[in-house]
């Protein structure tokens, strides 16, 4: 189900085990797979698509059933839910990096609580901005949480 005040993005596919590191992954959307997918790797999904890898230890960003793994290396864009840098983008949609979001986490206007308003106020393109094409709210919060 998609977040309530995001684009959704969210895919009703059953997860579907990482090759590598054995974690369940979701499915993308078509449009987040041409979004970052390169192309030589498009073909290989077939009509079964692509789905997402977000453990932060795992290399694999996308991969297909029975095919070849996409690395988060290959993409043109950080996988900010893998990196370790503090500047790597964890809201996509409106430039918010896990640096900003954690120099915020003690004040009265979390990154959160902005990208909320934001989201309402100017809508987001989570699908096709985010790697993991679904909205990064969730993800932000637990990151939030501790």
């Amino acid at each position: 189900m998609a977040h309530p005040d995001c684009c959704g993005g969210d895919d009703d596919r059953d997860p579907l085990a990482c090759p590598v590191c054995g974690e369940r992954g979701h499915g993308v959307d078509a449009s987040t797979a041409t979004s970052f997918v390169p192309a030589v790797h498009l073909d290989e999904a077939g009509g079964g698509g692509f789905w997402f890898c977000d453990t932060p230890g795992c290399a694999v960003a996308y991969y297909p059933p029975g095919g070849t793994p996409v690395f988060a290396g290959e993409i043109d864009i950080a996988v900010g839910i893998k990196s370790p840098d503090p500047a790597a983008l964890w809201c996509y949609c409106f430039g918010i990096t896990r640096q900003a979001v954690r120099e915020r986490m003690a004040s009265t206007d979390p990154a959160s609580a902005e990208i909320a308003r934001r989201i309402r106020a100017e809508g987001c393109d989570c699908v096709t901005k985010n790697p993991s094409g679904q909205c990064c709210l969730g993800a932000i919060r637990a990151l939030e949480a501790g």
